[in-house]
């Protein structure tokens, strides 16, 4: 119990709890206030949608790949190459770091897309879950 508070008090330490009766417990037997996180992908309210007839590459992280614009023009020869359609029109792609950018990074948003290119090397794969449990086509 004495490692777990001092571990807590680490300045890039922290403990979350996926029950709200699990950080009473930890509270109780430690001291320490652990926030509870609601389970992957169920805390969103986001439901697939398809309303926007595109497709979301999401690739958040540069640590790993810091050529995006060679990256989307690799992914849309690709799709190219196959013919992908969408009622008889050309499928086209959107980066999610475009969406941000006009703000429009929301939930309801992203649950809006044909479908998803998800890197899964990528550092932030917990929104996997997110997509997943919506129920949006995943392509990894």
């Amino acid at each position: 119990v004495e490692d777990f508070y001092s571990m807590s008090q680490l300045p890039n330490c922290q403990f979350t709890t996926s029950a709200a009766f699990l950080a009473v417990k930890i509270w109780a037997a430690t001291g320490v206030v652990a926030p509870t996180v609601p389970a992957f992908g169920l805390g969103t309210g986001m439901i697939y949608n398809p309303r926007i007839p595109m497709v979301l590459v999401w690739k958040t992280s540069t640590h790993c790949c810091s050529n995006q614009r060679s990256l989307n023009d690799a992914i849309i020869a690709a799709a190219q190459a196959q013919k992908l359609q969408y009622n008889g029109q050309d499928v086209e792609f959107v980066h999610l770091k475009d969406l941000r950018a006009e703000g429009k990074a929301d939930y309801r948003t992203i649950s809006s897309f044909l479908a998803t290119v998800l890197f899964p090397y990528d550092l932030t794969l917990f929104s996997f879950y997110d997509l997943y449990h919506a129920g949006l086509p995943i392509f990894a």
